[in-house]
């Protein structure tokens, strides 16, 4: 009987050793699976992520701007901007003489625009932008963001007014300069309204003379009214 439940004892105990085995190795597998994910979102949430695209100028609806954005949370480097087939006032420029062909750093947040062209030049096309960057400036891994762009959806756009209040503040004011331009270089007169003493003392004297009629108007209503009580 003792011998059994020896045998028994044992039995158990290489079985508990079995399952505590097993159990730290699934956990270990999991601490491992959760560290990776863990890293993952990590990378996720501080990275760059630069974009490209093209929209209307502010200023005017007729032309076009090249808009570079890094969306993400961290810095990119040696960003490169490229499209096919090449914008038209990329025709006839040296890669060097690209805008944006080579940025050093783009901070997270960070836009950078320049100008490409009337609208009319590039309606027509459908542009495939290719955007690459580096997340280090000694990384030898490249990200890259590839997409096609059609400009003609931007032709339906209506707009009531400017499209930012700076830009009303800085018409408005535009207008201004060019309203006290031409008073300065004697092309418009103005109109002065002058208000001398002399007109003081007519309106004074105006005043003075309304008073008194009033209070003789006064005075014979309150003298009728008097009279019409007595009789």
């Amino acid at each position: 009987m003792i011998e059994i439940l020896k045998s028994i004892n044992t039995y158990l105990g290489s079985i508990s050793g079995a399952i505590t085995a097993f159990a730290t190795l699934a956990l270990a597998v999991l601490t491992w699976i959760l560290a990776r994910a863990t890293n993952a979102m990590a990378k996720a949430t501080s990275s760059a992520n630069v974009v490209a695209s093209l929209e209307t100028n502010q200023w005017s609806w007729r032309h076009l701007d090249l808009i570079v954005h890094n969306t993400g949370s961290a810095p990119a480097f040696a960003v490169t901007v490229k499209f096919d087939p090449p914008l038209p006032y990329m025709t006839e420029k040296e890669e060097s003489d690209m805008p944006f062909w080579n940025i050093s750093i783009l901070r997270p947040g960070q836009i950078l625009s320049s100008n490409v062209n009337d609208f009319q030049s590039v309606r027509e096309k459908i542009y495939r932008a290719t955007v690459q960057w580096r997340v280090s400036p000694d990384s030898k891994h490249v990200e890259e963001n590839s997409y096609d762009i059609n400009i003609a959806g931007l032709g339906a756009i209506s707009r009531l007014g400017a499209e930012s209040p700076e830009v009303q503040i800085a018409e408005q004011i535009k207008k201004i300069r060019e309203d006290w331009q031409a008073i300065a270089n004697g092309k418009r007169r103005l109109t002065v309204d002058q208000y001398s003493s002399n007109d003081r003392e007519q309106e004074q004297k105006k005043r003075t003379e309304a008073l008194r009629e009033l209070r003789e108007r006064h005075v014979e209503d309150h003298s009728e009214q008097k009279s019409s009580s007595e009789t």
